[in-house]
């Protein structure tokens, strides 16, 4: 096999060598030794110590990548799309949560409204417009009039101010009085589907708080388990609850599904990092343990929780009670 030569801890161009792999054999019958490494788009992979020292192989295969989309790449300035001119490619990329980096374009509306749309949402027609023309479409259906229709707590008053979002697409908002007294305005789509049935004064902290309680007072439980790292910031991504014999539990608000920026998630791309990180988390949860996702669209009282966490539990006969 010849002289052996650690290549722990130096670089390859993009490739990071963090220690040996496995033996492999050729066709020939060669045997070659592998080496774990890490790209700087943060993949892992094997690669060949002759492959690296030559440099035949300097990245996971994402440079490679990068290169066809630049020889491929056609410059759409200039071109219209749907109600949409596109003025100008951005300099910035967004850059996704694995790497990927997809090109920003900013375009004119037909409106005279000015937005930045994504290459592939172009050129797959899913954005033809700022939001102006999915606001006439929908303007054009016939509105429900929610006036003195009581969702849980809150019974709606009148309608209020539409909710604009920052891509332009309008929501109808409705000024509803709680059960409690305070008055709120909120869109009449959250009502409507259940995710909006109080001013705040059934919320979720009270919800995850008073489950945590109770695990904690039961099964000994740990709050904001940290054992799972964000390989990108390399911080700790804390369950809500952890109970012994490998248990994780999240509690999982309406943020956690979809987006809405008056969540305070300013931009759909925050809003997909959070996806990803919550999936991190439930991967690890499911190859290590139990995943319990407690799913606050549906489940509105502390009670409906700990009859969900209990049935589980007895299903998988982890804890004994």
């Amino acid at each position: 096999m010849g002289n052996f030569i650690d290549l722990t801890g130096q670089k390859f161009g993009r490739l990071f060598v963090i220690g040996k792999g496995n033996y492999r054999t050729s066709p020939n019958g060669e045997k070659y030794l592998m080496w774990n490494c890490k790209c700087d788009c943060g993949n892992f992979k094997e690669i060949r110590g002759k492959s690296l020292r030559n440099g035949e192989t300097k990245s996971c295969g994402c440079y490679s990548i990068e290169l066809t989309k630049i020889r491929n790449f056609k410059d759409k300035t200039g071109q219209v799309f749907g109600r949409l001119t596109v003025v100008e490619r951005c300099k910035e990329y967004y850059i996704s949560p694995k790497g990927a980096k997809t090109i920003k374009y900013l375009c004119r509306c037909s409106c005279g409204n000015m937005v930045i749309v994504h290459s592939s949402s172009l050129s797959s027609g899913d954005t033809i417009s700022c939001g102006c023309y999915e606001y006439e479409t929908t303007s054009k259906r016939r509105l429900i009039n929610l006036i003195g229709k009581r969702f849980g707590k809150l019974v709606v008053l009148k309608r209020d101010k539409d909710y604009i979002r920052p891509n332009g697409q309008h929501g109808t908002k409705w000024e509803c009085q709680c059960d409690c007294g305070n008055i709120i305005s909120t869109l009449g789509n959250s009502l409507l589907r259940g995710f909006t049935v109080s001013c705040g004064c059934i919320s979720e902290s009270m919800v995850a708080s008073e489950l945590k309680q109770y695990c904690i007072e039961k099964y000994d439980a740990i709050p904001e388990y940290k054992i799972v790292r964000n390989p990108i910031t390399g911080y700790y991504l804390p369950y809500d609850i952890f109970v012994p014999n490998n248990i994780f539990v999240e509690i999982q608000g309406l943020q956690h599904y979809y987006w809405d920026s008056s969540f305070g998630i300013r931009t759909i791309d925050d809003f997909e990092y959070s996806l990803y990180k919550d999936k991190i988390k439930k991967l690890y949860a499911e190859k290590n343990g139990i995943f319990i996702e407690i799913d606050l669209r549906k489940i509105k009282t502390v009670q409906e929780a700990i009859a969900i966490l209990e049935k589980i539990m007895e299903k998988n006969e982890i804890i004994k009670l």
